[in-house]
């Protein structure tokens, strides 16, 4: 009986970790958002994802782009995208997440800002996903 138990561990840890995480990026758009400790006008990045992995996805970092309307990059960050508890469902496989408004990356600068040029389109890509968050 002190064997089994402990083979039986082995095999659901072997198990688990043959799950993977995979995501499939859809679609990002710049959306207008209003600053709360100004009232001024800003931008964020609401990004869609697909979980095309066999695994809860809890955590998505990308890269984001800011493009000028010739298509020249303005600026450029890395961004956790996507991050929920790791006792939490995550994203399952086969489901699409969009951020909801408000909840989205807020590149620096809001309207009437010395320097300040919104975006005129975002790129994202995303660099890596995981089934723990770390939270």
């Amino acid at each position: 009986m002190k064997l089994f138990i402990p083979a039986m561990l082995t095999i659901a840890l072997t198990i688990g970790c043959n799950e993977t995480t995979k995501t499939e990026f859809v679609s990002a758009k710049l959306a207008p958002f209003k600053n709360a400790a100004n009232g001024k006008m800003g931008q964020e990045v609401i990004a869609t994802w697909r979980n095309v992995g066999d695994a809860p996805v809890r955590a998505v970092d990308a890269n984001i782009k800011l493009r000028d309307p010739n298509g020249n990059i303005i600026d450029s960050f890395t961004y956790t995208i996507y991050a929920e508890f790791d006792d939490a469902p995550g994203v399952l496989p086969g489901e699409t997440y969009t951020t909801k408004a408000g909840n989205g990356f807020k590149p620096p600068g809001f309207q009437g800002l010395p320097g300040y040029t919104p975006a005129d389109s975002v790129e994202v890509t995303i660099t890596k996903s995981s089934k723990t968050s770390g939270m």
